[in-house]
């Protein structure tokens, strides 16, 4: 795969078990609130589900970030690729137009999604992932 800028590394994200530890939260608060006397049950059914998230996010998961290589490489612009196509949309048709830049790389074609009006240098620096 190939692109115009480095792709980021992926760090690590844990907002899911923070989603479901808050749920948890706001449900054992509510049952305190509006039924008391099963507010052990409530507890039971939550703490499983923060075990299973905390298992899930921490432990069974991969915790290193996510690095890619973007390797440098030089390439030639080949020319534009139009594509252009109708889907229908309820009772009528709606048109989608993309324009695609070509560029080679050690003589073997690249299509990367380009925008309309921007004129894309002859050489240019992709990223090899």
């Amino acid at each position: 795969m190939y692109s115009f800028q480095p792709l980021a590394d992926i760090p690590v994200d844990h907002i899911g078990f923070a989603f479901v530890v808050c749920f948890c939260v706001f449900s054992l608060i509510a049952s305190m609130i509006h039924e008391p006397e099963s507010f052990f049950v409530y507890f039971f059914v939550s703490s499983i589900a923060c075990g299973f998230t905390y298992g899930v996010s921490y432990v069974w998961t991969d915790q290193e970030t996510k690095k890619f290589v973007n390797e440098p490489v030089i390439a030639e612009f080949a020319g534009y690729a139009p594509e252009g196509y109708r889907e229908k949309s309820g009772k009528s048709y709606v048109d989608h137009h993309y324009v695609y830049v070509i560029y080679k790389v050690n003589g073997n074609p690249v299509l990367l999604q380009g925008i309309a009006g921007v004129e894309y240098p002859k050489t240019a620096i992709l990223y090899k992932n």
